[in-house]
């Protein structure tokens, strides 16, 4: 049961966005319960978790109405604080966040890794044609020694160099958009 070395997961409660900063800590919960305290029966895992949960966790704890039996189930605590977190989701604002995203410094495949996971909480129907045209757009606007970065490269055409994780169509698109422009 050493959890020397392992980060105490924590809820980040000051969060925008609180469905994803509860999915991060029910990650790493089931991983340290599956892991260094695997051994542990469920109603002690219980108890973990709500010391992980923090002083505002355990106050929203405390407004249900909770049975001694279902204290003792790791999955009340997680579908309960689901549920409460979920409505706090705002696919507006979501979509304002995943729209004014910009590259900055950082390479093209981690730019449109954070754009899957702003995108996820924005209720499109086709996040994947949201994110090409996202970065087209954002590869366009960016200042040259900018564009784009890239630490892997699968193909270039014609002076443009996209990342592994382009597809052909998002190529397409850098082309016909440096074309217009």
């Amino acid at each position: 049961m050493d959890l020397t070395g392992i980060p105490v997961p924590v809820m980040n409660w000051e969060s925008t966005n609180q469905p994803e900063a509860f999915k991060k800590l029910k990650q790493h919960v089931k991983l340290i319960f599956g892991g260094p305290l695997k051994e542990k029966d469920e109603a002690v895992q219980c108890t973990y978790f709500m010391l992980w949960i923090g002083d505002r966790g355990r106050e929203i704890f405390n407004t249900w109405h909770v049975t001694p039996d279902d204290a003792k189930k790791l999955n009340t605590y997680f579908d309960r604080f689901q549920g409460y977190v979920q409505p706090k989701l705002n696919p507006i604002f979501a979509r304002y966040k995943f729209n004014n995203e910009v590259q900055k410094d950082q390479s093209v495949e981690h730019f449109i890794t954070k754009l899957r996971i702003l995108g996820s909480d924005c209720q499109y129907t086709n996040v994947d044609e949201m994110i090409s045209a996202t970065t087209v757009a954002t590869t366009m606007t960016a200042p040259k020694n900018v564009q784009p970065r890239v630490n892997s490269v699968d193909y270039a055409r014609n002076g443009t160099i996209l990342p592994k994780c382009a597809s052909p169509a998002m190529g397409e698109s850098v082309q016909l958009t440096q074309f217009q422009i």
